[in-house]
């Protein structure tokens, strides 16, 4: 890693972070299968999908900040793409859960209408907004690094051509 793309301690503390909460995330799923609840004694299976959410989110917001210095993304645009990825994301797990939560006077397909209407199909539009934000700077932050190598390259092939030049002009002024 060149001068340029080292990160910075905002940058390490956020990818931090966002695995913190990844990993919080798996573990909260995980313990969904072994924990109960003490009035009914049944398990939590219900929550899982919220946490797996939880724990996509964070972990896709860690690698978003983990690989911007590679793509040139500017801070700014990191946080509004992580900002809709989050709450996307978040939204979407929500409505997984929410699935499952329904009384006995509301019918199911009822409940699982409300939910894509309200959680799934609003969350995964942000999230997908996010994406498709991170995508396009990324892009373009690949196409400057492009044209900035094959500057430098131009410019080592061009010094290379006058050097040659020089030479051979030394040579037949000696001659």
């Amino acid at each position: 890693m060149d001068q340029k793309q080292q990160r910075s301690r905002g940058d390490l503390a956020l990818i931090f972070l966002f695995f913190m909460v990844a990993g919080m995330g798996l573990l909260a799923a995980v313990s969904t299968l072994f924990l109960k609840s003490p009035e009914t004694q049944t398990p939590f299976y219900d929550l899982a999908p919220f946490f797996l959410g939880l724990a996509l989110a964070g972990g896709g917001a860690a690698i978003m900040t983990l690989v911007r210095s590679y793509f040139r993304i500017a801070g700014v645009i990191l946080v509004i793409t992580l900002a809709l990825w989050l709450m996307g994301a978040l939204i979407f797990a929500f409505g997984l859960s929410a699935i499952f939560y329904y009384d006995d006077t509301v019918d199911f397909t009822m409940n699982l209408g409300y939910v894509v209407g309200l959680c799934l199909g609003p969350g995964l539009l942000l999230a997908t907004i996010g994406l498709l934000l991170y995508a396009f700077e990324a892009q373009r932050g690949l196409k400057q690094r492009r044209e900035e190598t094959s500057l430098a390259a131009d410019d080592a092939t061009r010094q290379r051509a006058l050097k040659r030049q020089e030479r051979a002009k030394l040579e037949r002024e000696e001659t």
